[in-house]
């Protein structure tokens, strides 16, 4: 995993793990190869359960839906 990969998710790590919550989002394209030993590594480092969408969906939602909500 890229240094600064998943920032946000790793600033709030305290926040959500005191809450025992959750993290779900789109971890960018990723092969199809590698979905499963993604997601069993983001699931037990940070309790991120990756949603893999088609990448105009990713992107779209990303920097559409998700910084709006995030900067408001």
């Amino acid at each position: 995993m890229a240094r600064g990969a998943f920032g946000l998710a790793t600033g709030l790590r305290a926040f959500y793990e005191e809450h025992g919550a959750a993290w779900v989002g789109w971890p960018g394209k990723v092969p199809t190869r590698r979905r499963a030993a993604l997601e069993g590594e983001l699931v037990s480092r940070f309790r991120c359960h990756p949603v893999f969408l088609p990448e105009p969906t990713g992107h779209r939602y990303y920097a559409g839906f998700a910084h709006r909500t995030v900067s408001a």
